[in-house]
Parts: C-alpha cells; structure tokens; sequence
C-alpha cells in the first residue's frame, strides 16, 4: 500500500522513540514520587520527533529552526535555574 516507504522507516522509530521519552517524562512529572528534574528528557525527545517527523514530512532543509529552537530552550532552562533561588 506504501504507506511507509521502505527508506523512511528508521524515521518512524525515532519518532515512536521521542514520543516515548515525552509521555514519560509527563508521567514523571505527574507522579510526586517519580518526580526529577525531566527537561533533558523532554528536550531530547522533542528533538528525535522533530527529526523523524521532519524526514517524513520532508522538512530536511528546517533544520536551522530546529537548532535555533533548541539553543533557545537550553538557554532559557538555564536562565531559570540561575534566576530561582537554591532549597
């Protein structure tokens, strides 16, 4: 039926990989028990869904925005972690 092409198919599993790795991390953060600092966790897997979701969609010539997105992020969790006073 060619829904997936054969050359794309790595593409689905980084993307299943990134959407795994955000459910959890909202699990996570959900769950007081389990709660841990989760943003490396998100971010990478925000990253592995834009990358698959990109090669799929055939966005490859984005990946300017997609770094500019990340260097941003990265910025700002840092800029919290120094703004909020230390427990």
């Amino acid at each position: 039926m060619d829904v997936i092409a054969w050359g794309a198919w790595w593409a689905f599993i980084v993307v299943g990989i990134g959407l795994v790795l955000i459910i959890e991390a909202f699990v996570r953060y959900a769950m007081p028990t389990y709660r841990r600092p989760m943003f490396w966790r998100l971010l990478i897997g925000v990253i592995l869904v834009a990358i698959g979701s990109g090669h799929i969609a055939g966005l490859e010539t984005w990946w300017p925005i997609v770094v500019i997105v990340i260097g941003v992020a990265i910025l700002s969790y840092g800029i919290q972690r120094a703004i909020r006073p230390r427990e």
